[in-house]
């Protein structure tokens, strides 16, 4: 038996999914073109605060992440957008005298571009001018706020039940994209910006990827992680396999 991995015996408490059921009902929606239509598209660099505003912002290309501002002044990712996402559109729609609204206008959130990013910019008004000349656009903002709260819950559940390993490899699943086919990881998820995200330490997170690359299941190349084996990740998830670091 390996010094680095074993089989474990406990059961498979859930199975990973690539892509969630909620991305099939949204992509049959035709809803791209006509945001496009009715915004300004703007070219944003990495690192910078997105200027949305009062606005709602449709995300085409890149990634970006909502971010606390912690006591120490420091930016905490806890939930990440992705192409084709609708963002700044929840302060619009809750009740104006729940906490929830109320919460949300004092809060120190905000949105950081991860990469390079593509949006259009869309005027509140236009936006939900959309939603009441055509009705059926609300289902794209269900999905949305089931597809955010699906990954905002995931990420609460990896905090409270999973251990590192269980994390990373999640992670890597989660975000690694196909090019070339080969899944790779967008070089904005270093180890510093993966550590934050997991609540983990940076030494714990290299000490994890240093296993999963000995065991070449993934494969770094300065900052770019390659996934070799995704079949090895989901079975770590999966509790099927352990890793040990």
């Amino acid at each position: 038996m390996s010094r680095r991995f074993a089989t474990c015996v406990r059961p498979c408490h859930y199975l990973y999914i690539s892509q969630r059921w909620l991305l099939m009902f949204w992509e049959k929606i035709m809803y791209s073109d006509v945001f496009k239509g009715i915004g300004k598209k703007i070219s944003f660099p990495a690192n910078c605060e997105l200027p949305i505003g009062n606005d709602v912002a449709y995300l085409e290309r890149g990634i970006c992440g909502v971010a606390t501002v912690t006591q120490e002044g420091n930016d905490r990712t806890y939930l990440y957008f992705k192409s084709g996402n609708l963002m700044g559109f929840l302060r619009h729609i809750l009740p104006v005298d729940t906490f929830a609204a109320s919460h949300i206008h004092k809060t120190r959130n905000r949105v950081v571009t991860k990469t390079k990013v593509d949006c259009y910019i869309i005027k509140k008004e236009d936006f939900f001018g959309i939603l009441e000349t055509n009705p059926a656009y609300y289902q794209v903002l269900t999905i949305a706020l089931a597809q955010n709260l699906s990954n905002v819950m995931e990420h609460s559940a990896w905090l409270a039940c999973e251990n590192g390993p269980i994390r990373i490899c999640s992670m890597l699943l989660e975000f690694s994209e196909l090019a070339g086919g080969i899944y790779l990881l967008p070089r904005c998820f270093t180890q510093a910006e993966m550590a934050h995200f997991l609540s983990l330490h940076k030494i714990t997170v290299a000490k994890i990827l240093k296993s999963l690359r000995e065991a070449n299941f993934i494969r770094k190349d300065g900052q770019l992680i390659r996934i070799m084996d995704r079949e090895a990740l989901i079975k770590i998830v999966n509790r099927e396999l352990c890793i040990r670091y």
